[in-house]
């Protein structure tokens, strides 16, 4: 027979064998609660039988029981805490998360996070992927937050950013599924882009429709630089749309085209892109709808608008651009300028099959770059270059 322990004795025991943190540490087993409750709730115990069991116990609390301070003994993640990315990883895997009651000192997460988090991090370096339906709130991406197929995001509303996309951090989008599915956004939940932050659509290949809501909300907050980026095998909706609706003029967001397929329609309502339009493949538009542009366009490849007599394209902006190493529009009508149009120095813009139109009293049409009007020309009656 072993030695045997009163309750009390095997308590204090276990109280005073403290746990930490090990990145090697095997995973928590509740086989172990059940050893607690039958010495502690059992009676007396054998004290062999617990001392060769107890080591076993140790190593896997190891990896998710932490001593915070000499005093402070944390053993779970409380839903309410601070949470942060440890590695790339799913967001519904343990592995992924640290957890924090006091945004200082960190522990292996034992539970994921949810919109009760006070906050939530994705760290630099890090990808999370969601493939399966997550609340959240008030959370940082600082690396990148992708929403695969499967995946959907229920974003609540508390007071700040719900989701705020800081810079260089990508929230990206590679689901089949339509957004109406993917993105439950509570009515006053927004989603903050900084400079240089980017929500990205697609990886390439398909996705699914109704993405361009994120650059059309009118709770959702852009800032100078952020970047609404395309980049899928299928394409996008413009008619009567008005991409980034909130930002003042001295805001210039980014629309980028990195890949799309087919022509871009907008008939027959109009549509507004207050920001730079950049592209960097072919994009053509087609439709009766004005195509309103409000602060130029930039990029190295062809934009082309293909319906004779209707559906110009307007530079809208107080100054807009026509900026790019290569920059080549092709028009089947002239094309309206803004009240102060730049060609920056070094670009080079290539227009042909229609004139640039100058004629706005007071216009001023500034090349400090190279402009090829090829057999067209700019119509200049009432302004300068």
């Amino acid at each position: 027979m072993g030695r045997f322990l009163q309750p009390a004795s095997f308590l204090h025991r276990l109280i005073s064998n403290s746990f930490r943190v090990s990145d090697s540490s095997a995973p928590f087993h509740l086989r172990h609660f059940s050893l607690v409750l039958l010495f502690c709730l059992g009676g007396d115990a054998d004290c062999d039988f617990i001392d060769k069991n107890f080591a076993s116990a140790k190593v896997n609390y190891d990896a998710h029981f932490s001593m915070v301070s000499e005093n402070n003994f944390s053993v779970f993640t409380s839903s309410s805490d601070y949470f942060r990315s440890r590695q790339s990883g799913n967001w519904s895997a343990l592995a992924t998360w640290e957890s924090s009651d006091d945004n200082a000192n960190w522990q292996l997460a034992t539970e994921v996070p949810t919109k009760d988090a006070n906050t939530i991090t994705i760290q630099s370096g890090h990808t999370v992927n969601v493939n399966s339906s997550v609340t959240l709130d008030q959370t940082v991406i600082a690396g990148i937050l992708e929403l695969q197929t499967g995946g959907i995001l229920n974003i609540n509303d508390e007071i700040g950013d719900d989701i705020f996309i800081s810079a260089n951090g990508v929230f990206q989008i590679v689901s089949n599924s339509s957004y109406t599915t993917s993105i439950l956004q509570n009515s006053n939940a927004n989603i903050h882009v900084a400079t240089n932050g980017k929500i990205l659509i697609g990886n390439g290949g398909s996705v699914g429709t109704g993405y361009e809501n994120f650059a059309t909300s009118l709770v959702n907050v852009w800032d100078d630089k952020s970047v609404y980026e395309f980049n899928s095998s299928v394409t996008f909706s413009v008619s009567n749309r008005s991409f980034f609706p909130n930002v003042s003029s001295t805001v210039i967001p980014i629309f980028r085209v990195k890949k799309v397929s087919a022509t871009i329609i907008n008939s027959p309502q109009d549509f507004t892109i207050n920001g730079l339009f950049e592209i960097e493949t072919n994009v053509s538009f087609s439709g009766t709808g004005k195509k309103n542009i409000r602060d130029g366009i930039k990029g190295d490849a062809t934009l082309s608008q293909l319906t004779p007599g209707i559906g110009k394209l307007y530079l809208k902006g107080q100054s807009a651009i026509l900026d790019g190493i290569s920059l080549k529009i092709v028009l089947s009508q002239s094309m309206d300028l803004s009240p102060n149009t730049v060609i920056p120095l070094a670009a080079n813009v290539i227009v042909s099959g229609a004139n640039l139109n100058n004629n706005t009293a007071l216009n001023v049409f500034t090349i400090n770059g190279t402009l090829d009007v090829t057999t067209n020309g700019v119509s200049n009656t009432n302004g300068s270059v």
